[in-house]
């Protein structure tokens, strides 16, 4: 009484090979067993290429140390490198399908909705495309600086949205230590009781203290 199914590669007349689902029915009256043969072969090697693009964006994500988030489009997360589990401090198991607003400041959320929903609606979005620096949340609840590149894709009709993301803290508070150092260098420099001039190699001055 079962109509079992199943899919087997064969052999053509040409030499070529092509996938083809079978399924089977046994007639009591006639006591005869019938075959329903359907080609799938395309649809097979839609599975095929599928699967290694699939495998190739997941060899890509998994071996760079900058963090690669997706999300569809009601803002739910839908993937997770590992590279984003050491910026976060958040697993993949923790993170999939949770909102996208919990890895940004409260200030941040209403802003990242309306994008949002611009976007899916006028298929422009301020940040699409480019790179920004903004604040991320940690699972400690504490913010740092992040470098965010946005894109988006369709899937099954559906528009979702992947970033890059990379940790600017080092380089953020690097900044801050040239800036201070500048600062520093021009009050001792401005407020030296003797002259003080700073001149090129050819020399052109370049910089001349009030002493002077």
């Amino acid at each position: 009484g079962e109509r079992p199914t199943t899919e087997l590669r064969l052999r053509a007349r040409d030499g070529s090979y092509r996938w083809l689902m079978f399924s089977a029915r046994y007639s009591p009256a006639d006591e005869l067993v019938f075959f329903c043969g359907k080609d799938i072969t395309e649809r097979k090697h839609g599975e095929e290429e599928l699967r290694a693009a699939e495998e190739r964006f997941r060899a890509v994500t998994a071996s760079t140390r900058d963090g690669i988030v997706s999300a569809d489009g009601t803002g739910r997360i839908i993937y997770w490198n590992s590279g984003a589990e050491a910026i976060f401090g958040r697993t993949a198991a923790e993170t999939i399908s949770r909102p996208l607003t919990e890895l940004m400041p409260e200030r941040y959320r209403d802003a990242h909705r309306a994008g949002i929903a611009r976007f899916l609606e006028t298929g422009e979005g301020r940040l699409t495309g480019s790179t920004v620096e903004v604040e991320g949340v940690r699972a400690d609840g504490s913010e740092f600086p992040i470098e965010l590149s946005l894109g988006s894709w369709t899937r099954d009709g559906q528009t979702c949205f992947t970033a890059v993301v990379r940790d600017m803290t080092d380089r953020v508070q690097a900044r801050h230590a040239l800036r201070e150092a500048e600062e520093r260098f021009a009050g001792a420099f401005e407020g030296a009781a003797v002259g003080l001039m700073l001149a090129a190699p050819d020399g052109t001055v370049l910089r001349a203290n009030r002493a002077l």
